[in-house]
């Protein structure tokens, strides 16, 4: 296969994070005595002391967050049907979206907030939920995100206090249960 996009001529240089490849670094069309490989190499020579001081993040791989969903949609199977299971990324954002068959319409949104609330709160959902049982308001309480539930059924993915994910679970009375079978699938392999 040919790729009409890639020049190969010299100026193009990969920056690297350790084996890791972040970055590149091109120059063309140098008018000095310099090739743009000279060019390149300068400019990458310069910031590679820096590149070391790069901060690293933990993430939550796609194929850890699917099988969390699986299990959680799973194990509710055997206790009720019709839930939705969303995994969210470090920010709250669906990264894996399970609606099983005959759920109400708004049970997707409702796990998808319950996620997103265990991201942001940095904890399980019920502590919020039982928060807001004590409130004048009790569970009609306005919260200041529209997008934060005062109800059960959300846990956040820990990895040495970083909360890189969660599961949110929406659909049926022991949500809470479902959601811990989905994070007691990965939890040994969350790093």
């Amino acid at each position: 296969m040919q790729y009409p996009a890639i020049i190969l001529e010299g100026g193009g240089l990969p920056i690297k994070a350790g084996k890791e490849t972040i970055a590149a670094i091109g120059v063309s069309g140098t008018a000095s005595e310099q090739t743009d490989e000279d060019c390149a190499r300068a400019g990458l020579d310069k910031i590679s002391a820096k590149l070391t001081a790069l901060p690293t993040r933990k993430y939550l791989p796609l194929s850890l967050a699917q099988e969390a969903a699986d299990a959680a949609v799973g194990f509710c199977k055997s206790i009720h049907s019709g839930v939705a299971v969303i995994v969210a990324d470090r920010s709250g954002k669906p990264k894996v979206w399970l609606d099983a068959d005959e759920g109400r319409a708004d049970n997707a949104d409702v796990a998808r907030r319950k996620a997103y609330t265990a991201v942001v709160q940095r904890e399980d959902t019920a502590v919020l939920a039982d928060e807001l049982v004590k409130l004048p308001g009790g569970r009609a309480t306005r919260l200041p995100d529209p997008d934060l539930i005062g109800a059960s059924g959300g846990l956040p993915f820990v990895v040495d206090g970083d909360v890189i994910g969660a599961i949110g679970v929406s659909g049926g009375t022991r949500d809470p249960e479902c959601s811990q079978a989905g994070l007691d699938k990965i939890k040994d392999r969350l790093k």
